[in-house]
Order: C-alpha cells, then sequence, then structure tokens
C-alpha cells in the first residue's frame, strides 16, 4: 500500500524532470581504449577534472564544459630513479 501512494510524488518528480531536461546541457568525452575512469570533479567556472590511468600513468584532462574543449592534458609519469 505504500508503494502505490508513492506513485503519484513519482510522477510528479517525472514531470519536473521532463520540464527541466531542456536546461541539461550534454557534454561527450571519448576517453582512449586502454584508460580507466578514476574520479571527476568539477572545478571552477564548470571545468571538469577528470583522473584517468592510462598505460600505467596517472593523466589529468581538465575540461571545459562552457565550450566542450579541453583545456589541458597531464601526465603523472613514473620516474623510479629519482625516488
Amino acid at each position: 500500500m505504500n508503494t502505490y501512494k508513492n506513485l503519484e510524488a513519482s510522477k510528479k518528480m517525472d514531470q519536473n524532470f521532463e520540464n527541466n531536461k531542456k536546461e541539461i546541457k550534454i557534454f561527450n568525452f571519448l576517453q582512449p581504449k586502454n584508460a580507466q575512469l578514476i574520479s571527476t570533479s568539477l572545478g571552477i567556472n564548470n571545468q571538469i577534472l577528470l583522473r584517468f590511468i592510462y598505460k600505467g600513468d596517472n593523466v589529468l584532462v581538465l575540461l571545459d564544459s562552457s565550450s566542450n574543449e579541453v583545456i589541458s592534458i597531464i601526465t603523472l609519469k613514473k620516474e623510479l630513479d629519482k625516488w
């Protein structure tokens, strides 16, 4: 019975989502096939930071969500001789 009471609230949430759907901006970013996404975070000015593991290295990709462009790619490589 409780489930049926929640159906009305669920319908309202679906309607709100459909009404706000026009404001959602879709951004497609293709990652390399061998890369594994580790984390994402939203920074200042709606910049998105993606952290990948790619070929054993940490790779940071900074995206500008307003222009849909890659701002920078930073590869953190391990150098065993230094440590």
